[in-house]
């Protein structure tokens, strides 16, 4: 798997699972927040390394980083949604897994105001899978 494709899965399985609960701001696309909750996604490489040795086209190179799903609640009303949001967003990658790639240390990290009108949740997965070459 390349990056390319492993930022295409994270994406498609992050967005059917989010189910259209509110709008979600893509890199590198244009977004408008909307004065609703709504939610950024990203996701970061971190390390690569080569993971075991073999023959030709049996050599591992794992690659390993973080998925952040950041969640944005109008600022006075007492952080409730985007505190829900979270939770959800959290279950979608505890305990699950795509097809060659692997979620892990899921946690969530109350932000507070983030100086443009949004109270903010950071939930963070640690991902990893294997480039076979």
């Amino acid at each position: 798997m390349n990056f390319e494709q492993a930022e295409a899965a994270v994406r498609a399985y992050f967005n059917t699972n989010w189910n259209g609960l509110t709008p979600i701001a893509w890199p590198d696309l244009p977004f408008t927040p909307p004065i609703a909750t709504w939610v950024r996604f990203s996701m970061k490489h971190n390390d690569g390394f080569q993971a075991s040795m073999g023959n030709p086209s049996g050599n591992r190179f794992r690659r390993v980083g973080m998925v952040f799903i950041q969640v944005f609640q109008p600022k006075g009303q007492a952080s409730t949604d985007a505190r829900k949001k979270a939770d959800t967003a959290a279950d979608i990658f505890i305990d699950n897994n795509l097809s060659g790639i692997i979620f892990k240390n899921v946690n969530a990290l109350d932000i507070g105001a983030d100086g443009n009108g949004f109270y903010q949740w950071n939930v963070l997965a640690e991902f990893q899978y294997d480039r076979i070459t």
